[in-house]
């Protein structure tokens, strides 16, 4: 489980920066410690569109070096002496709440962002059909670690997917709550569901303490949701 406190930094080096040989002094640095516990690294090659109209392109490559605190003065000496340009972010910053929700990722057109309360949320999943305890097991067994360099990244982050469903229309389940109050649901009337991959980014930030959570939901599930009274 990923916890509260993280000690270690986030190093950033690309192409664009630092020329070839620069660039290929740090990827051998990492090879050479990526074996190394604590440290995990990850290479990503991208093209930037320079021109729309001439389709003029720019190739280049990235390294996300995450690394514990103890190695903080061995990584940016060697990067002094080899003249290697970089990017540096504390996690103990990088970590904070409010910082990890700046770096959530826009929805896409047919989906908004909000916030659910993760124990309201879950309280009512308890009655009903709901994979968000199989999505938990999978995360506590697999993906922590994914999860763990995803926050750790400082890159832009996806929120979980979640979808409120029902057998009968969402506006006859909305008149109902409204009118008997979300207490009197039958059990297994509703599907509450994570789709994808993602779902870890869900159970990381609960993790962290936070219990507000930010969800993609289209607009059945975010009037299902604000009618039974997850929101936050």
């Amino acid at each position: 489980m990923l916890t509260n406190i993280s000690f270690g930094s986030t190093y950033k080096v690309n192409s664009k920066d630092n020329d070839y040989n620069e660039f290929s002094k740090f990827q051998q640095y990492v090879l050479n410690k990526v074996n190394t516990n604590e440290v995990k690294a990850h290479l990503e090659d991208n093209i930037d569109d320079m021109n729309g109209y001439f389709r003029l392109y720019n190739y280049r490559m990235n390294y996300t070096l995450i690394a514990p605190d103890y190695m903080d003065s061995d990584v940016e000496t060697y990067c002094m002496k080899n003249g290697i340009k970089f990017k540096k972010y504390d996690h103990d910053k990088l970590m904070k709440p409010e910082l990890i929700l700046s770096r959530i990722k826009k929805p896409a057109d047919n989906m908004v962002l909000a916030k659910v309360n993760s124990q309201k949320l879950e309280e009512l999943a308890k009655n009903q059909n709901s994979n968000i305890e199989h999505c938990e097991n999978n995360y506590d067994e697999y993906y922590f670690e994914k999860a763990d360099y995803m926050l750790k990244s400082a890159d832009e982050i996806p929120a979980a997917t979640l979808y409120i469903n029902s057998d009968s229309s969402s506006e006859d389940v909305i008149d109902y709550v409204k009118n008997f109050g979300a207490q009197r649901l039958n059990k297994n009337q509703l599907f509450i569901d994570f789709s994808g991959d993602d779902y870890c980014t869900y159970f990381a930030l609960r993790d962290l303490g936070m219990k507000d959570i930010p969800v993609y939901m289209n607009k059945d599930s975010f009037l299902l949701a604000n009618t039974l009274g997850i929101l936050a």
